[in-house]
């Protein structure tokens, strides 16, 4: 029988992230029980950085991952972890005031954020039809990210700090802490969890399950938070021939209907869909390309006629689309860390530093100290009970 300090379930970039900082203060291991960890969210990103995407809790987890993702320490990756691509949100006639609003929430930590004219939007971005585009709120420290790198980083520096990874290794059976009977087994305060032919003993079960946390919450006899899982789809086309499309922006509009970019020499495009689903490994579906096929087309007058890859993912969001991260109401020995919204892979730094600051005692950075211990007591899981 193995005994950790930390057992993490889920080896997406949330689960590598808090493993790779929890590993210097005691033994860890994750569960996952596909074959390769970041099999279905962290493997189906978009992969992009925007600090100024996403309601506040996103925001300020975005902020504070950028140090991280710009200066990573030595030896965590080859290269860099993010390529400057710029961020456009382009308002239609009448929607001025939605740029606005976001200017005012998220412009005090995002530098060279503002507004720009009509004419600067279609500069960035030529094929978008002028009678669209009142105005646009570019941001151009947003950036493309390398999620392989980053992921395989966390797991890399991991594993250099003792954690064990368990890949084909699903949750079968979960008994939960019992104090006061420590007759029961030999340490009455650890979890023991039954996953394939594994018995695992830990102090601290910490859930970052995804699409599937609801679930590894039941195991284990905890209340669930109402997590839903909701489809995005996304495909990758050839662009039209003879126009550069390198130096594009990230292109979406005020009312996020739709989004495309630069992607390896194609364009990838989403129709931003929110379908709820069962935790599933997700497939895309017809209606939702057909849909994001039109709305590219409306916007810009580009005709995809050949897609060369399409894809679907699940995020994951609380009842009120904020993270959970903390320790549950019912369970002092169980951690969450789900709900990300899919957020997860630009704000995997802050989520880190978080989980190691509440168990395990560890500073964190001091540049954002300020604005992660504000949002502490914002995401705990707590405010469900």
């Amino acid at each position: 029988m193995a005994r950790y300090d930390f057992l993490i379930v889920g080896g997406g970039i949330v689960g590598a992230a808090i493993a790779y900082r929890l590993a210097p203060h005691g033994r860890v291991a994750i569960l996952e029980k596909e074959a390769q960890p970041g099999y279905h969210a962290t493997g189906r990103s978009t992969a992009t950085f925007v600090e100024s995407y996403g309601g506040q809790a996103a925001h300020l987890l975005t902020v504070a991952s950028r140090g991280f993702l710009e200066s990573p320490p030595a030896g965590f990756c080859d290269g860099a972890l993010l390529a400057r691509r710029g961020n456009l949100r382009f308002a239609r006639p009448g929607q001025r005031e939605q740029l606005a609003q976001t200017l005012a929430a998220c412009g005090q930590r995002i530098p060279d954020l503002a507004i720009i004219s009509q004419q600067d939007a279609l500069a960035l971005c030529p094929p978008l039809r002028p009678e669209l585009v009142d105005c646009a709120l570019y941001e151009p420290r947003a950036a493309d990210m390398d999620v392989h790198a980053i992921h395989q980083g966390y797991l890399r520096a991991a594993r250099a700090q003792g954690a064990d990874i368990y890949t084909e290794t699903p949750l079968e059976h979960i008994e939960r802490p019992t104090e006061g009977n420590p007759g029961r087994r030999q340490d009455a305060r650890h979890w023991r969890i039954h996953a394939k032919d594994r018995v695992i003993e830990a102090r601290w079960l910490i859930n970052a399950a995804g699409a599937w946390a609801d679930n590894i919450a039941r195991l284990a006899g905890v209340r669930p938070l109402g997590i839903t899982p909701k489809r995005r789809t996304v495909v990758t086309f050839t662009p039209p021939a003879g126009g550069a499309i390198d130096h594009w922006p990230l292109v979406r509009d005020a009312d996020e209907s739709f989004y495309f970019k630069p992607f390896g020499g194609d364009i990838l495009l989403t129709p931003a869909d929110e379908t709820p689903l069962a935790p599933c490994d997700a497939q895309p579906e017809e209606i939702d390309i057909a849909i994001a096929l039109a709305r590219m087309q409306a916007a810009t007058g580009i005709a995809p006629s050949h897609l060369a890859s399409r894809w679907a993912g699940l995020r994951s969001f609380t009842r009120d689309e904020r993270p959970a991260i903390g320790r549950a109401a019912d369970e002092p020995y169980f951690f969450w860390a789900a709900g990300l919204g899919g957020y997860g892979i630009q704000t995997s730094p802050a989520i880190g530093f978080m989980t190691a600051h509440l168990l395990a005692d560890a500073p964190l950075p001091t540049a954002v100290e300020a604005d992660l211990t504000a949002l502490i007591p914002d995401l705990a899981p707590a405010r469900f009970s």
